[in-house]
């Protein structure tokens, strides 16, 4: 942590698109309790915000994983103006304490991992008097580095999104689809067992039942696919669903 700091942000398109990672779209965790549409919009935010800025080293080299970003930042790309700084600390931090299981990460060596990590290292807020209020944030090395524009361009393996696409679906449920159709589309039709599309949705409900998780996404489904146009067919025998792209 640092006294002087010079704020360098640019500013990004209110349409921005990123390149995410499949594997931090399919990423599991058992430890966050509720994973909130607010939680979803920051990881990606955070996300643009890297991809946003000057990277002068090279892919696996030493870069630069530290970030600031305004309040005001934050309140004017999702929708957190009725939160407090402290409100959007606990957010970060919850992030920040939580362990993350993340498949299929490429490494410089030839090696492909699998990692439980978290996402940053540290999670600063700063506050003055009369001051503009922002945050300072450490990612941690293999989260930076899929973080990186360069990564996903060398190794593929991921989508590009429309923020606006995604902040505008209001329901966690729909934001976790809505990204999920979007990863598979290539692949024109797959399909996912229970216990992985429960997962993969961040579907926690205390008594739960496979009718339930089908008439959850029976809910989103109409505004989803006013973004990525597709069709489902829930297996009962199976405990399964299907999703077929549409043209």
């Amino acid at each position: 942590m640092t006294n002087k700091i010079t704020i360098i942000e640019k500013d990004r398109k209110i349409h921005c698109e990123i390149l995410k990672q499949n594997n931090l779209i399919e990423c599991s965790f058992k430890e966050l309790e509720t994973w909130s549409e607010i939680h979803h919009d920051l990881f990606n935010e955070l996300i643009a915000i890297f991809q946003n800025y000057e990277h002068k080293n090279g892919l696996f080299e030493d870069m630069n994983r530290r970030i600031y970003v305004r309040r005001t930042t934050l309140e004017k790309n999702i929708n957190i103006r009725r939160k407090s700084n402290q409100e959007i600390f606990e957010l970060l931090k919850k992030m920040r304490d939580t362990s993350f299981v993340i498949k299929g990460i490429y490494q410089s060596n030839g090696y492909k991992t699998t990692a439980a990590i978290s996402f940053f290292n540290y999670v600063y807020l700063h506050e003055k008097p009369g001051k503009e209020s922002y945050f300072e944030i450490e990612y941690t090395e293999l989260f930076a580095m899929l973080c990186h524009k360069n990564y996903s361009l060398k190794y593929g393996n991921y989508c590009k999104l429309n923020l606006q696409k995604t902040i505008s679906l209001k329901s966690k449920y729909a934001k976790a689809l809505y990204e999920l159709i979007e990863s598979n589309k290539y692949k024109k039709q797959f399909t996912f067992k229970e216990e992985e599309l429960k997962s993969l949705l961040r579907y926690d409900v205390k008594h739960y039942r496979f009718a339930g998780l089908v008439r959850e996404i029976e809910k989103v489904y109409k505004v989803v696919n006013s973004n990525v146009k597709f069709t489902y067919t829930a297996h009962k025998e199976t405990k399964s669903l299907t999703f077929k792209i549409e043209k």
